[in-house]
């Protein structure tokens, strides 16, 4: 990654859907590229979810689990500060696991404030209301009943049981039409009428994008595979970077949104 101007330093950067696990070393190499590169720019990272593959309780033996919370300890000793939250691969971590890392775990629908951006903060899945049988799935899976039962198990029944939820949510995820799994348009306007002035910022879609609308502003962060994306922000604007390109913006949820603008990913 190209060396940070230290005229721009102070900024936040966020990220989500990296989908880290130990049978793709080479996107964890790519997260490593990208937290050295930050670690001279950056007052604060927020991972937005879906940072592993999958997370299985803090017993969790893999390498990537490990080599993130080095990475992240590494950061944090810089003075960054860190903030997880949980996605719908790893709605496992833990405040103790976040902890480890330098972090600590914030819910969905935080509000972070930064630089003049008032933003409101979420995974992104909480919003796909369309998607029935997910919605079911997920309220049973947050529960805390369902989760102490769960984590009750050898991790290998739990790795078992990963693997096949995996294959069952592939396999859903191919009978849906675009529009249902993606956010919906009823949910997403609740949110904008419940935090009126504020930008929404979530992942989980995969769809990296800028929504305006007559309700606010809602940026959409892409996901990792191949190329990594991520949202800056510091005082001399903002800009989200996905899949080759480079989208501004302003502060003001109101704002018109600018046209796209190529840029090479900085890897």
């Amino acid at each position: 990654m190209q060396k940070i101007n230290a005229a721009l330093r102070n900024a936040l950067y966020c990220i989500s859907d990296l989908h880290l696990s130990d049978e793709q070393p080479a996107l964890t190499a790519l997260f490593a590229q990208f937290i050295a590169a930050i670690q001279s720019d950056a007052a604060e990272l927020l991972v937005l979810g879906d940072l592993f593959e999958s997370w299985l309780g803090d017993d969790d033996d893999s390498e990537v689990g490990n080599s993130v919370q080095l990475l992240l300890q590494t950061l944090s000793q810089r003075g960054v500060r860190i903030k997880l939250l949980q996605g719908n691969r790893d709605f496992l971590l833990s405040a103790a696991f976040a902890a480890r890392c330098g972090g600590e775990l914030i819910s969905d629908e935080t509000h972070i404030s930064f630089a003049g951006y008032s933003l409101r903060v979420l995974h992104g899945d909480s919003a796909c209301t369309e998607d029935l049988a997910y919605q079911s799935w997920r309220k049973t899976s947050r529960s805390k009943q369902w989760q102490s039962m769960f984590l009750a198990r050898s991790l290998a029944d739990r790795q078992s049981f990963a693997k096949a939820a995996r294959m069952q949510s592939s396999a859903h995820q191919k009978t849906l039409a675009a529009a249902i799994s993606d956010v919906s348009t009823n949910a997403i306007t609740a949110l904008h009428q419940q935090y009126p002035g504020e930008i929404l910022l979530h992942g989980h879609t995969h769809r990296p994008a800028l929504h305006q609308d007559q309700n606010g502003l809602r940026v959409v962060l892409g996901d990792w595979g191949p190329e990594p994306s991520w949202l800056r922000i510091s005082n001399a604007g903002a800009q989200l970077h996905a899949r080759g390109w480079v989208l501004p913006l302003k502060a003001a949820a109101t704002q018109q949104l600018p046209r796209l603008q190529q840029s090479h990913v900085p890897f």
